[in-house]
Order: C-alpha cells, then structure tokens, then sequence
C-alpha cells in the first residue's frame, strides 16, 4: 500500500512537471510509447504471477527450480515482447526515429522487469518491504533524475531512458537483496523444462485475461495516438492520471476487507451478502463525492496544475471522473467473484468492455477527440462492470445490490 500510495504521489508530482515542460505533444508521444508497450505486457508476465507464488508456497524445497523457470519465462516473453513492440512501433510510426527510441527504452525496461520473479519469493514468504524497498529506490532515482532533466532543458528521449533506468535499479536491488536475505545467489541457469509447461498450462488462461483487461483499461491512449495524434494522447493522460488516482484507496479498501469478506461468507451466506451491499453503498457513497468535487472544480485543477497548453484536459476529466462511479462498485465485484468461484466470468466482462471500448473509440475519437475516448470509457466501464452483471444467472443477485447502492436504498432504510 505505501508503495503505491509512493509511486502514484510521485507520478503525479513529477508526472504535473514534466507535462508542463515537454507540452502536450511530447509529453503524448512519451505516454503513448509506455501504453503501447503495456498493451502487450501480459504475455511478457504469462499469467505467472499469481501461479509463481503459489508454487513456491506449496514446493518450498523446489524454490530454486520454480524461482528459475519463472525468470526463464518471463524473460523469454519480455524478448518476445520487445520483437512484437518494435513492429507495431514501425507500423503506427514508421517515419518517426524518436518515438522507436521510445519504445525501444519502454520494451527493455520490461525485459529487466523479468528480474521481478524475485518480488514473487519475497511476497511467498511475507517479505513484502524488499520488493518494496527494490522499486521504491528505482522510483525515487528515476524522479530525480527526470527533474534534473527538466532543469537542464534535455529532449523527450531522454525521459524514455529515465524509465528505463528505474527498471534497471529496481532490478539490481531484487538480486541484491535476494541475495542479502538467502546468502545465495539468484538461480538464473534452474530452468526446468517439465517445470515451464505445469506452470504454463496453469497460466495460459490468466494471460488472456491478462490482455483482455490492459485492452479494456487502456486502448482509449492507443487509439487517440493513432487515430488522433500525440498532442491529443497528451492532453487525455493528464486529464486520466488525475481521474485514477482516486482508485488508490477503494483499491486498498477492497484487499484489507477480503479476508474478512471470505470469512464471512464461509460461515453465514446470508450475513456474506449484507456486507457486500454495505460495502458496495460506501463505494457509491464515497465515489459521489469524489465526482462531485472534481467536476465541479476540475477547470481549476487542469489550469493550476498543467497550465493552459493542457485547457482542453479539464473536459475530459469532467466526464472521466464519472466512470469511478463504476470502477469503484466493480472493485466490490472482485471479492463476491472469487467467494462465488465465478472466477471466468471476469475475463468475459473485460472483453465485452474492450469491444465496446474499441468499438466506441472508432466512432467518436474522429468526431471528439479526448472527449469522445472519456465517452467511450466512461460507457464500456459501465457495461464491464455493472450492464454485464445483469445477463448472467449467478451474477444477477449482485446487479440488484448494486442498483440498490447506486440508489442509496441501504441509507434510506437506515434513516
């Protein structure tokens, strides 16, 4: 929690800085290679993580073999993932050298990432504060080095390798610590092949699930820089970097509440569902009174923060802001989903919302711009997260919690 609470804090400080100096058409340029190597993300992670941590909790004796074999298949498909960005670098912008240095600075950074097999052991045996400590000194490095790059008036390019020399950091002190705490050093060469094709027949599904949810989340910047150009992505990440981060504290809500929620509905299903209606009224209750706030005021925030290159910013967040109403009730869903083993229905609502959001794009990206794409945001989150509920049997009774939350039912009756 502190680490993300950190890296957003810092994001968003020097995220305001660097946008006001690299103006919207650098700063898009800059965003847009990050988005489309994210895109492609989830094949160089192979749905490892959660499979990764559940073997070396398991199979403690097998932690060199397993630890090994992850690293092997992640590096394999960040290489895999640096080939794949690279093309499509070429393709959406063939005549354009800086953008490829871009994404070629956001590609190695995911291959370095591979060493993030290492987060995995720590987080298995509840060592939590040297993975922490491993990204957060990368972060903080990063951060400064990008303000000195801000004061000495350096190129976009070199905000690129900034990122890049975070992954490299944060990597260094994986292995470093690693090795501190076990006295041995990182099993690079344990690759089992037997041992990759369990573990890959475990994760293929999460890899799709995977990109299904990158796709949903984040084609919107893709599609802008495509169909729209750099400035545009520019101006829609700043208005989308101040929308998220509202999602922090829900989202550390939800994870401290589920152990308590779990426990519940093993013991009384009945007492189970009042709790999910509780929690999802607060999220509804709480998510009013962000959207209240920062719609109202979102002119000023745009103009304080970013100055008026990034004007047309406050536009979308007005309607950005609206789509927590959704993310916030879908974060209540994750809990009731893994409690009910409903766990394949996630995938097929993140795809329905992907469609929708390409398909949405593709009309009013042309037309609107910025504004279109927080349009068609702000409506597929609503069918991922709520519409989606209403058409499957077993989620059905959490539609109806929902719509009740959303109406504030709950608060009335208590009144």
């Amino acid at each position: 929690m502190f680490e993300q609470i950190f890296r957003a804090g810092a994001g968003i400080i020097v995220g305001i800085w660097v946008a006001r100096y690299l103006g919207p058409e650098d700063f898009g340029m800059l965003n847009f290679s990050v988005v489309l190597v994210s895109m492609v993300v989830p094949f160089a992670n192979l749905g490892l993580d959660g499979i990764g941590i559940r073997e070396l909790v398991n199979r403690k004796s097998e932690t060199e073999v397993v630890l090994g074999t992850v690293f092997g298949l992640k590096l394999a498909g960040a290489i895999l993932l640096v080939v794949i960005a690279l093309a499509v670098a070429w393709v959406v912008r063939p005549h354009n050298p800086t953008f490829l240095i871009l994404v070629s600075f956001a590609a190695l950074g995911i291959v370095l990432k591979s060493t993030e097999a290492i987060d995995l052991y720590f987080r298995s045996i509840m060592k939590n504060q040297f993975s922490v400590w491993s990204k957060s000194v990368g972060l903080l490095f990063a951060s400064l080095v990008k303000g000195g790059m801000v004061l000495t008036g350096l190129s976009v390019v070199f905000f690129g390798f900034a990122n890049f020399v975070e992954a490299l950091l944060a990597g260094i002190f994986f292995i470093f610590f690693y090795k501190a705490s076990t006295r041995q050093n990182f099993p690079f060469l344990q690759f089992s092949v037997r041992e990759a094709k369990n573990l890959l027949r475990d994760s293929w599904p999460l890899i799709f699930s995977g990109f299904f949810a990158v796709l949903f989340l984040q084609i919107d910047q893709v599609m802008l820089g495509i169909l729209s150009g750099d400035a545009t992505v520019g101006v829609y990440n700043v208005a989308v970097r101040l929308s998220t981060i509202f999602y922090l504290i829900p989202m550390a809500l939800t994870k401290s509440s589920f152990p308590v929620l779990f426990k519940t509905y093993l013991s009384s299903k009945v007492q189970f569902e009042h709790q999910v209606l509780t929690f999802l009224t607060v999220m509804a209750v709480f998510s009013y009174a962000i959207v209240v706030m920062v719609a109202f005021f979102s002119e000023d925030i745009i103009l304080i923060l970013f100055g008026n290159a990034y004007a047309v910013s406050s536009q979308i967040l007005m309607i950005h802001i609206f789509s927590i109403i959704f993310v916030f009730s879908g974060l209540v869903r994750g809990p009731w989903i893994i409690a009910k083993n409903l766990t394949q229905f996630v995938m097929i609502s993140n795809l329905a919302g992907a469609l929708f959001n390409i398909l949405l794009n593709l009309i009013l990206i042309p037309k609107f711009e910025g504004v279109g794409a927080a349009w068609a945001t702000l409506i597929s989150y609503a069918i991922a997260y709520v519409v989606m509920n209403a058409f499957y049997s077993k989620t059905f009774v959490f539609f109806k919690m929902q719509i009740k939350a959303f109406l504030l039912i709950p608060c009335f009756k208590r009144v």
